[in-house]
């Protein structure tokens, strides 16, 4: 039975936020600020977790990092919406109310509680838009108006199919009410959401409380209850990791996400601690330049890739367990991935590592045994330790590679501009399946690092880009483009990143979810969990 009160400290994304936020205005252009606005401030989509999610159907796991899929959005503050080429009209949920505290009205930040409404959202989004931060979504925003109280219509500048995620549920779509437009102090922030900002410590901690007026019921064993249940969420500012997983493993910190998995050994011998891996999304791999011999042959392509010990490459990472087979389409997202088990057998056999295998498919190439090639990567230690790892793998197929290590700026601005040679260490994002056919393979995109063109592939991606609304379809295009690319291995696939996420079990109602928008993503999971005070006292903390 659910229980109310107590409280919950979390971290939920240290690699970002373990650091004091600058202003929370976002027309002061910082970037930290919405992971806690969004405690208590309410964006237009979140994803779906209690219908799709391992409490729901399990169909996604919302565990990675700037992705939801479009049929798994759900609308927050937005009860529902429209969409065309043209524009997109928000109908705003009724009975939604802001809420400052006591003190928030008593210092005349606002006069009390009052509805949220259109001329709210069309004034923030102006605002937004005008802002540093705005950038990324200004180009796609045409006229932004309110219609009546509770409708909103965004026309579009231009029709961007990832409309959804930049002005939808991206981190900094948080909205908050007109009359603390400009603010610059946190605790003078006011939103709609299921906690209101009560405190922020310098180098210290954001304390959030109860808002007793959110708006979001949930049904648990057939009874309906008010939310949040936690009273209140402490969220620590706590730069050094080691202290982080001290915390944890003290009870100190009840929930924390995003740890390295090196400390998963360490945690194991933590008794009653849950712990769970899962992929942020972000991978790595070897680009091969494609534009240049001997890698404009995909034979030869095909060859390094079977001369590549993939589980070495996870080993030196820390990275298991991984999936066997997941470039370019994000494994968990099953409306675009290929199981390795429907893959053709000879795309099976490229993850089969067998140096005289691909000796042989070299030598039928005609390609000369020394090979002698370039590969560029980062002096970061564990780059140069890929690269070592590379170099002595490929040794035994033949290629012998120099390594050209430069600091990160200058590496990225050789890969990014293709002014290498050979080959290079490679990393990017590959959540969103139309992001990351874009970033990978897209030929006059910036991001393609491998210079390969497929003509096939690119007419594919001209599909994709005018598909708007049909989503099966732009997701039956995204998987055959899918299965184009990495059949052509313009790169390599090593490892997907392995991330941690703990929590101790007097947490109740959470079922390891990450996020359920862009990054940091966390209150409409935890307005529905509880801590059960009894467990947690018998457990001795």
């Amino acid at each position: 039975m659910p229980q109310y009160g107590g409280t919950l400290t979390v971290i939920p994304a240290p690699q970002w936020t373990c650091f004091d936020p600058g202003s929370p205005d976002i027309a002061d252009g910082y970037a930290e600020p919405p992971f806690y606005l969004g405690v208590f401030q309410e964006t237009p989509f979140v994803g779906d977790f209690e219908t799709y999610g391992p409490r729901g159907t399990g169909e996604y796991t919302f565990q990675a990092d700037s992705y939801i899929p479009d049929r798994c959005l759900t609308g927050e503050y937005v009860e529902g919406w429209e969409v065309d080429t043209e524009k997109v009209t928000w109908y705003i949920r009724p009975g939604i109310y802001w809420a400052p505290t006591e003190d928030q009205i008593a210092r005349g930040v606002m006069d009390g509680p009052r509805e949220l409404t259109a001329d709210d959202v069309a004034a923030d989004l102006i605002y937004e838009r005008a802002a540093p931060g705005g950038k990324m979504w200004r180009d796609i925003m045409g006229d932004i108006y309110a219609t009546d109280r509770y409708t909103v219509v965004l026309e579009f500048a231009k029709a961007d199919i990832f409309w959804s995620y930049l002005i939808g549920y991206e981190d900094r779509t948080v909205v908050s009410p007109i009359e603390t437009e400009g603010l610059k102090d946190w605790e003078d922030q006011v939103g709609s959401g299921p906690y209101m900002m009560e405190e922020y410590v310098v180098g210290s901690h954001f304390k959030y409380v109860r808002n007793p007026d959110y708006w979001k019921t949930v049904t648990i064993d057939g009874v309906e209850y008010e939310t949040p249940f936690i009273d209140e969420i402490i969220w620590p500012i706590v730069p050094d990791e080691s202290t982080r997983i001290a915390a944890l493993r003290t009870g100190t910190i009840d929930w924390l996400r995003g740890m390295n998995p090196i400390y998963f050994n360490t945690l194991e011998g933590t008794p009653d601690l849950i712990l769970d891996l899962f992929y942020s999304g972000n991978a790595n791999g070897i680009a091969l330049k494609c534009s240049e011999p001997p890698f404009d042959d995909v034979a030869v392509r095909q060859a390094m890739m079977i001369g590549t010990d993939i589980q070495a490459f996870v080993d030196l990472y820390g990275a298991g367990p991984q999936p066997k087979h997941w470039f370019p389409h994000f494994p968990e997202n099953h409306d675009v991935s290929t199981p390795y088990e429907d893959l053709p057998a000879g795309l099976q056999e490229l993850y089969d590592y067998d140096p005289e295998e691909a000796r042989q498919l070299l030598d039928e190439a005609g390609i000369p045994n020394p090979l002698e090639i370039d590969f560029y990567c980062s002096t970061d230690p564990e780059d140069v330790d890929a690269a070592a790892l590379l170099q002595n793998l490929w040794a035994k197929i033949g290629v012998d590679i120099s390594i050209k290590a430069n600091d990160t700026t200058t590496t990225r601005a050789l890969t990014e501009s293709r002014a290498y040679t050979g080959a290079a260490l490679w990393g990017f994002s590959m959540t969103n399946p139309v992001n990351a056919l874009w970033r990978s393979g897209k030929w006059d995109y910036y991001l393609c690092s491998a210079d390969w063109k497929n003509d096939d592939f690119e007419e594919l991606l001209v599909g994709i880009g005018a598909e708007f609304t049909d989503i099966d379809g732009r997701n039956s295009m995204c998987k055959e483009a899918g299965s184009i690319e990495f059949s052509e291995v313009p790169y390599i696939p090593t490892t997907l990143e392995v991330q941690g996420v703990a929590w101790w079990p007097w947490l109740k109602n959470y079922y390891g979810e990450v996020t359920v928008g862009d990054y940091a993503k966390f209150a409409p999971f935890m307005a529905i969990a509880w801590i059960d005070e009894d467990l947690k006292e018998e457990m001795g903390y």
